[in-house]
């Protein structure tokens, strides 16, 4: 899961950010700064109703976590593959073949029994942000923040007469 630092512009305070699932960071842009209470806009946070699910976050796999084992997996394929064309089978490589090709392979079999959640997370997170886009002034407040906010969000919604029985 990365971990991103992030600072204030109003008080300069240093926080993290862990985004949920390792993948995102999804939500709305408009944030709250944990020290000094203060609104401000992350230009990384994508509202899905506006920008859609980046296709990787939906992968068996997530970025992450395919980043940081593709390239032990690849030294154990070259030490393996090393080992068989040359006949050598040398106790410690083959603790290296077991390392470089074990530990990311555990990795990723967890990363796989996780997606169910990534993907629930995906969801929660989709309908969340089409409840957020119904308030026109926060969709205008995106569209002046430069997001591509499609017009069905733009329109004051009239109010519903209710009928009194």
């Amino acid at each position: 899961m990365s971990v991103k630092k992030k600072t204030c512009p109003h008080c300069g305070a240093m926080f993290r950010l862990n985004p949920e699932q390792g993948i995102g960071p999804y939500g709305s842009p408009q944030r709250i700064c944990p020290d000094c209470k203060e609104t401000y806009y992350d230009r990384e946070y994508r509202e899905i109703a506006v920008n859609g699910i980046d296709p990787m976050d939906k992968w068996a796999v997530s970025p992450a976590v395919f980043k940081s084992c593709a390239i032990p997996m690849l030294l154990g394929i070259m030490i393996l593959g090393y080992m068989i064309v040359n006949a050598r089978f040398d106790v410690l490589q083959a603790i290296f073949v077991l390392m470089f090709l074990g530990f990311p392979s555990i990795m990723i079999v967890q990363d796989v029994k996780r997606r169910p959640a990534r993907l629930q997370y995906l969801k929660e997170e989709a309908a969340r942000s089409e409840e957020r886009l119904q308030d026109p002034q926060y969709a205008q407040m995106l569209k002046d923040l430069g997001y591509k906010v499609p017009e069905k969000y733009l329109v004051e919604k009239p109010i519903e007469k209710q009928e009194n029985a």
